[in-house]
């Protein structure tokens, strides 16, 4: 019996660091734009994100009240300019939106109320690092994106390297972690082995 521990012992520790492992690349943050204060007037945005390192698989929640204000994903032109009148992504003003930031790029964000960005209320976001991408069936029940569209540019074939349907925003929800297969047998195993070697 001494032996067969002695075996087990090498094969947990092996699954316990592969877990380890998947977990801290599978881990994404969800940031809550503007922190308290949320997504509004009088907060600098830009001192705000420049506190953070965006990874690929990271989420931005924009809390405000709906109506209040809105969300707009513009090129980097128009994010200069302020200019409203042809967004890549809306949240039509629908209040406590997310975002995934599904590419290792920058995203620009304005306001959509007339003046708000011109005030201040804009945000550039640097999304430099590389993650794993969630799985394949992507989320599930109220993470659902919602179906928003860019509006048609006519006469071109308008459309940002960083739009596509899995980055669109959708209602918050809780953070969420996304577990691989790989992550869940690991899990299961060392469930199994675990108690055979404390016997």
């Amino acid at each position: 019996m001494s032996s067969a521990k002695c075996l087990l012992l090498p094969c947990i520790l092996l699954v316990m660091c592969s877990l380890m492992l998947e977990f801290r690349e599978v881990m994404a943050t969800q940031y809550t734009v503007g922190d308290s204060i949320g997504w509004g007037l009088g907060h600098d945005m830009e001192t705000w994100a420049a506190q953070f390192k965006f990874q690929v698989g990271d989420e931005l929640y924009f809390p405000y009240p709906a109506g209040q204000h809105s969300v707009l994903l513009v090129t980097e032109e128009d994010y200069k300019t302020c200019n409203r009148e042809k967004p890549v992504a809306s949240d039509n003003g629908m209040g406590d939106m997310a975002m995934t930031l599904i590419s290792p790029q920058t995203y620009y964000f304005i306001c959509g109320i007339p003046g708000h960005c011109e005030q201040g209320l804009r945000l550039k976001i640097v999304v430099e690092h590389e993650a794993p991408s969630p799985p394949q069936d992507g989320p599930v029940g109220n993470d659902a994106p919602v179906a928003l569209t860019p509006p048609a540019q006519s006469g071109s074939n308008y459309s940002p390297p960083y739009y596509n349907q899995y980055n669109a925003f959708r209602r918050n929800s809780s953070p969420k972690i996304y577990v691989s297969i790989a992550a869940s047998t690991a899990m299961a195993t060392f469930s199994i082995l675990a108690p055979a070697v404390l016997l």
